[in-house]
């Protein structure tokens, strides 16, 4: 996922199990991203996120490590828990207290100029993964409202 955007806010749903140097960028715009909805695989994972004149906002399940590699002129590195509550402001960097521990790891690597990165701990529950169909067998070979297919195939010029 690399993504740009100038006078637009960028708001995005990961949907891949495994993230290598994600690049996302903003101009004028916000940049909302949401790691919840799909398992990330075990490991180490790598995000980096720039927003000039709005908001960063990070979804993370709270038992996914997280550092942050954070810099921001005019604003704060905030990390909210929605478990209990608490929200910390970390100056520039933060490593959230299960990162040495945990099976996944994001590091993640935010920029923002005159505004703040706010990561959001989600608490982890059955309702935040996408289930995952395990075999071929059990995926769907074609939609029934799809048409079928009866002509032959030709270069497009």
């Amino acid at each position: 996922m690399s993504i740009f955007s100038l006078f637009n806010d960028i708001k995005r749903i990961n949907r891949k199990s495994r993230l290598e140097g994600e690049n996302i960028t903003t101009i004028f715009g916000s940049v909302k991203v949401d790691f919840t909805k799909t398992p990330l695989e075990p490991g180490d994972h790598y995000v980096r996120i720039m927003s000039v004149f709005d908001k960063v906002k990070v979804r993370v399940p709270e038992d996914v490590g997280v550092d942050i590699d954070g810099f921001t002129i005019f604003g704060d590195v905030e990390v909210e828990h929605q478990t209990t509550g608490e929200e910390e402001k970390g100056g520039s960097s933060y490593t959230t207290g299960n990162f040495e521990t945990a099976r996944v790891r994001i590091y993640l690597t935010a920029y923002a100029i005159f505004e703040d990165i706010e990561v959001i701990r989600v608490p982890v529950t059955q309702s935040t993964a996408i289930p995952r169909l395990e075999t071929p067998s059990e995926q769907p070979e074609f939609h029934p409202l799809d048409p079928p297919y009866v002509d032959e195939t030709r270069k497009l010029r």
